[in-house]
């Protein structure tokens, strides 16, 4: 938060470790009801960059949803940073990088593909090589424009600013609706103070608009908010709050009767 000053963060240093901000990094499964499993972003990899053992991917599916990575059926990237694409690929026994979920799509917005495979530049700074391209030369990549529905009550909704092609996915379920934000938002300071942008904001300006508008749209909605960065589970609800004219949002853990 490069444009944050370093005192305005002292009303929130209950959630920093000394002078660093908190994230954690994670993904949300989904099961449609005709058992349709949906993978949404799939975090920090150990092939690139190689993340710790006891945050295996493979074993937390087991443990957590009793699924095997070939019963994934699509994968959404909300965009292609690295710690949101790093279990897109493995090593096999003879070294080589494969894909982990053999029979998923992987959802991806076209502006998001097309900017990272762009130039040198852009494919280093996402690892485009090793955690993209191994998914295009099998055939398994959707690229898509704008908002688009990828199941019914599954929908990949456009939120530019963090990237060109960042994507939130809203989740609509016997009348109830959530939200899985992607890096719309990164830290929990960030309800309170929706203006601020992390220094790897793409288009800081755009990417507070849209941050805004989508708060807005959960806070109205009464939805569910999922967040990969956010405090593990990272799901809550946005409360709306105005001071002197600016709008404040505060975030409340669900509880796990709201979050089942």
């Amino acid at each position: 938060f490069d444009r944050v000053p370093p005192e305005a963060w002292e009303e929130y240093t209950h959630l920093q470790s000394g002078d660093m901000a908190m994230l954690s990094s994670g993904c949300v499964m989904v099961q449609t009801r005709d058992k349709t499993n949906i993978l949404l972003d799939t975090a920090l990899g150990i092939v690139d960059p190689p993340h710790w053992p006891a945050n295996d991917l493979r074993h937390l599916l087991v443990h957590a949803a009793g699924l095997a990575p070939s019963e994934i059926d699509a994968v959404v990237h909300t965009h292609a940073h690295r710690d949101h694409t790093g279990w897109n690929i493995i090593r096999d026994s003879t070294g080589a990088v494969t894909p982990l979920f053999p029979r998923a799509t992987h959802y991806i917005q076209s502006d998001e593909w097309k900017f990272w495979g762009s130039s040198e530049e852009a494919k280093a700074r996402t690892h485009f090589d090793t955690n993209l391209a191994p998914l295009a030369n099998n055939q398994m990549v959707k690229k898509v424009d704008g908002t688009h529905t990828l199941l019914d009550g599954v929908e990949l909704v456009p939120c530019p600013g963090h990237t060109p092609g960042h994507q939130v996915v809203k989740l609509t379920s016997l009348g109830k609706r959530a939200y899985y934000i992607g890096d719309a938002l990164h830290h929990l300071a960030q309800c309170d103070r929706p203006e601020w942008s992390p220094s790897f904001d793409y288009d800081k300006t755009m990417a507070q608009r849209a941050r805004i508008a989508l708060m807005n749209e959960i806070a109205a909605e009464d939805a569910l908010l999922f967040s990969p960065h956010f405090p593990f589970p990272g799901c809550g609800k946005l409360v709306k709050s105005s001071e002197a004219g600016i709008e404040r949002f505060c975030f409340v853990p669900a509880t796990r009767n709201q979050s089942s």
